[in-house]
């Protein structure tokens, strides 16, 4: 009897790949030139991890991996790893490509905004900066519902395949227990806290200031 895995993934299929993925490479080193750019752009010590979360996510999760990268396919060997955790991304899916093409063009370009706005101390900046965290982080969160919603009503047939989820292969726990359940997860609850830490640094920028009464 056959096999009745989905997963097609070897390591030198990989590498085959990889090696000759030069357009993927180059769109992954501009990319990280233009983080580093923004980050060095305005230069301020001790931003935090929100600041953070968010440059990373704009360039190299929303930009690169889920957008040029696995939908676009301007890197075969991100596409390639992609396909395995979902096999949606093998045919022309209208769930993926409303996600990814939501993420590439508005989230991606939103986050760097958000990012940028850490290096400005006006009052404006900062009240538009946490404004933009509550939108971006609400749709992060409604956008992983939506791509995990489909594959939970299938029965996760084009993640696990015949041989289903509870195999616990080495497949499996790669590129569904970590890759897809694991890590979309990320994009459930740091949401979450980052809407929650907003809404507390928002509380207090339009809190109005008590004056200072002028002694005679």
């Amino acid at each position: 009897m056959g096999s009745t895995s989905r997963y097609t993934f070897t390591f030198e299929k990989l590498v085959e790949v990889s090696s000759t993925d030069f357009l993927g490479h180059s769109v992954a080193g501009t990319l990280f030139v233009l983080a580093l750019i923004t980050h060095l752009f305005n230069y301020r010590k001790g931003l935090g991890f929100t600041y953070w979360w968010f440059l990373v996510n704009g360039y190299l999760i929303h930009l690169y991996m889920d957008g040029l990268a696995a939908y676009f396919e301007y890197s075969k060997t991100t596409h390639y790893l992609y396909s395995q955790m979902d096999a949606r991304f093998l045919r022309d899916d209208k769930m993926v490509a409303i996600v990814s093409l939501g993420e590439t063009f508005v989230m991606g370009p939103l986050c760097i905004v958000i990012a940028l706005l850490y290096k400005s101390s006006k009052f404006e900046h900062n009240l538009l900066r946490e404004v933009l965290i509550l939108v971006v982080s609400s749709i992060q969160i409604c956008g992983t519902i939506v791509f995990c919603a489909q594959p939970i009503w299938a029965g996760f047939i084009e993640q696990c395949g015949a041989e289903g989820c509870f195999t616990f292969s080495i497949y499996n726990i790669f590129f569904f227990w970590f890759s897809f359940v694991f890590c979309d997860s990320i994009w459930i609850w740091q949401p979450i806290k980052e809407i929650i830490k907003s809404y507390r640094r928002l509380e207090l920028l339009v809190k109005p200031q008590p004056q200072k009464v002028k002694k005679n």
